[in-house]
């Protein structure tokens, strides 16, 4: 071997221990610093209970026949701002269509397909301004009953829908 290739080989050599100290201390100080943060979680709980003594801890009822009707169960209401917002697409030879857009962070939801070529879904929204499309065989397509001009987002052209507040009267 000529000395070229020798002082390659320990350049190559340096380079990968210095990588491997570095990932070693890399892995070291994350260690520590969830020890440390573990370590003052639990002190931060220690002085939070010795600052409030007379805080009762809530004693735990087993479940029995004569108090299940006590219960009371949290109903959980849909917020007054949401609004229902029907949206339908029509084609004879759609085999999927989905719908995307900024209410859902352009993940696909799937429409449901009612007659021949009918395809819908019903979304709960809040008001605001979002651009959205149509996601047909894998194809955007922008909304054919949406006359407003599109808007460029995400590099390709997008419908909008506009929802105002619900007037309360």
């Amino acid at each position: 071997m000529d000395k070229k290739n020798l002082i390659f080989v320990l350049i190559v050599d340096v380079v990968v221990l210095l990588f491997a100290i570095f990932v070693f201390v890399d892995r070291y100080n994350k260690y520590n610093i969830k020890q440390k943060f573990e370590i003052e979680k639990i002190k931060y709980q220690q002085k939070t209970e010795e600052k409030n003594p007379l805080e009762t801890k809530k004693e735990i009822v087993p479940l029995t026949a004569e108090n299940v009707e006590k219960i009371e169960i949290p109903k959980k209401e849909e917020p007054a701002e949401f609004r229902n917002i029907l949206f339908q697409y029509r084609s004879s030879k759609a085999k999927s269509v989905s719908i995307i857009g900024e209410f859902n962070n352009w993940i696909p939801q799937p429409l449901q397909k009612k007659d021949k070529n009918l395809w819908y879904i019903t979304l709960k929204i809040k008001p605001g301004k979002y651009a959205y499309n149509y996601l047909v065989d894998g194809k955007i397509i922008l909304d054919p009953n949406n006359l407003k001009e599109p808007v460029k987002v995400k590099d390709f052209e997008s419908s909008y829908l506009i929802l105002e507040p619900r007037s309360t009267k």
